[in-house]
């Protein structure tokens, strides 16, 4: 953990819970920003990460209903284009960076 989340979340029990929840926002917004919808990303997690995903899954870990496992964030990082830790920070959402052109290519083919 950085010191930057260290004095963000302070050292109270429920951070872990705040995490997750500003994972889903900033999830949310680079989804948003790459115009996938959350069927596409959903389709991509189970066909390249094998990540057993469905459109409400999506949406539950966006709105922080539904923790997510480490291999699942890491895999959503994969499909955005992101780190991981920039996911979980909150940072360079809006910007272009090294995207899994399979996982995109998938995400694309299924919007149209």
């Amino acid at each position: 953990m950085t010191d930057q989340n260290v004095w963000k979340y302070g050292y109270d029990p429920g951070f872990l819970k705040k995490m997750n929840k500003d994972f889903g926002k900033n999830a949310k917004i680079r989804r948003e920003w790459l115009g996938y919808l959350q069927a596409n990303v959903a389709e991509a997690m189970r066909a390249y990460y094998e990540v057993p995903w469905h459109q409400t899954v999506v949406g539950k870990v966006e709105n922080g209903t539904r923790d997510i496992k480490l291999h699942e964030a890491y895999a959503l990082a994969d499909i955005y284009g992101i780190a991981v830790q920039d996911l979980a920070e909150g940072r360079n959402l809006r910007e272009i960076h090294e995207l899994d052109f399979h996982a995109l290519r998938w995400a694309l083919k299924s919007k149209n």
